[in-house]
């Protein structure tokens, strides 16, 4: 059996218009989103719109769908806070779609246990002691017990396997906005053998740049974070 993992697309359209393009090659039997559609880029409402139509897939809440969420519930107390820190595309989805979302984000759970080929698999956006804001990068040593053959996370925006005590623990990087200076990516989990492949995903850039530009001009944060993945 043949999982393909994503995580962390924050709004990049383009990326995930090449990811579906390449998907069917893959031969997979499930995908796993760990969450973060929302934050920085404008494609909110297209990825949505696919991951709906995406069959066997496995859909967990992100930290960026909960502001979403405490969005929707208080725009006045959460906006300026979310355009400071991640730019106009909050506003730029609120003020044309608003609460129109909000039934497929209530339904997203924060944590996910399944059983396949015989292996426990845990499935968080965080980390297992901190399900949507825990992060655990590849230099770090796990600080949460757990009886899973496998943890899947996501959130650093790092590419991760690494073996802790019984368990293997994945990160699959991050689609639409890595932050470990290699390209986008998503990963591929094989059962049985628990073997990982990482698979580079490759966009033009040009048309996210512009929409930075029209969109959050003086943001350099944004055209950084663009530009730091190959």
């Amino acid at each position: 059996m043949r999982l393909g993992i994503f995580s962390d697309i924050h709004g990049n359209n383009y990326v995930f218009e090449e990811f579906l393009k390449i998907l069917p090659k893959y031969s997979l039997d499930k995908l796993v989103f760990c969450g973060d559609i929302f934050g920085y880029f404008y494609g909110q409402k297209q990825i949505i719109d696919e991951l709906q139509k995406m069959p066997n897939l496995i859909w967990l809440l992100g930290n960026h769908e909960k502001q979403y969420m405490e969005l929707c519930e208080n725009y006045a107390d959460n906006i300026d806070y979310l355009t400071k820190s991640y730019g106009e595309s909050y506003r730029i989805f609120y003020e044309k779609y608003q609460n129109s979302v909000l039934k497929i984000l209530l339904n997203l759970e924060s944590k996910k246990e399944i059983l396949l080929e015989d292996s426990k698999i845990t499935i968080t956006h965080g980390t297992l002691n901190n399900l949507l804001e825990g992060r655990l990068y590849p230099e770090d040593e796990a600080d949460f017990e757990t009886n899973s053959n496998v943890v899947i996370m996501g959130h650093t925006h790092f590419r991760m396997l690494k073996k802790h005590k019984s368990s293997f623990l994945i990160n699959c990087g991050s689609l639409g906005q890595p932050r470990d200076k290699l390209p986008c990516c998503f990963a591929i989990l094989t059962l049985p053998e628990k073997s990982v492949e990482f698979v580079d995903v490759f966009y033009d850039k040009s048309g996210l740049e512009r929409e930075i530009k029209q969109n959050d001009p003086k943001n350099e944060k944004l055209f950084e974070l663009l530009f730091r993945s190959k």
